[in-house]
């Protein structure tokens, strides 16, 4: 829990440094590109998080680091350089995480998870997409699965509403009324 209270204030604190909503995207990408380089080299995360090696040495490291990432933004590089600073280097996923929420707030944006039963022609997503953005009045970003279990139909999961067109669901909804009604026959018959 702390965690995440940090994230989102070291998040919230480079949302606010950045005044143009156009920069919003490219701070975004290259704090999750350090996210995932911290993530992905064992190397950097145990030099970067090894509070015995000598201070100065881990500043060293990073700059040397973001030095050689193409066009690494100043705000995300300031942030990061202050998270060393203050220990907090195993938050860079969680902040980038909770950056990415900041920028889809700020941009009137959500995401959402279409399910089918076969992949949908890109004709219907954009439909999809379309008809989301009108029912939540915002810009929508569709990641689509499948799932052959649902037999036909979509399920559309929104900023935690579910949305079920799938027939898998209407044919239990169906069964569950039919057996509905076979008690309540049963228990008339009885009298």
């Amino acid at each position: 829990m702390k965690g995440s209270l940090l994230a989102n204030r070291y998040a919230g604190g480079l949302a606010q440094a950045i005044g143009d909503d156009n920069q919003l995207e490219p701070v975004a990408e290259a704090l999750r590109q350090f996210a995932d380089l911290l993530h992905e080299s064992d190397s950097l995360r145990n030099t970067l998080l090894n509070p015995a090696l000598d201070p100065q040495r881990r500043r060293d490291v990073l700059d040397d680091v973001l030095a050689s990432l193409p066009e690494f933004p100043e705000p995300p590089a300031r942030l990061v350089r202050l998270m060393l600073k203050r220990g907090r280097m195993n938050l860079v996923a969680d902040v980038a995480q909770a950056f990415d929420n900041k920028v889809d707030e700020r941009l009137n944006r959500i995401e959402a998870t279409l399910t089918t039963a076969i992949p949908l022609p890109e004709e219907l997503r954009e439909q999809l997409r379309e008809a989301l953005a009108a029912y939540t009045g915002k810009t929508v970003r569709v990641h689509c699965h499948t799932d052959p279990n649902i037999i036909d139909g979509v399920i559309a999961e929104i900023e935690g509403v579910v949305l079920d067109g799938s027939l898998r669901t209407q044919l239990e909804r169906l069964k569950e009324a039919m057996l509905e009604k076979e008690i309540v026959f049963d228990e008339n018959a009885s009298d």
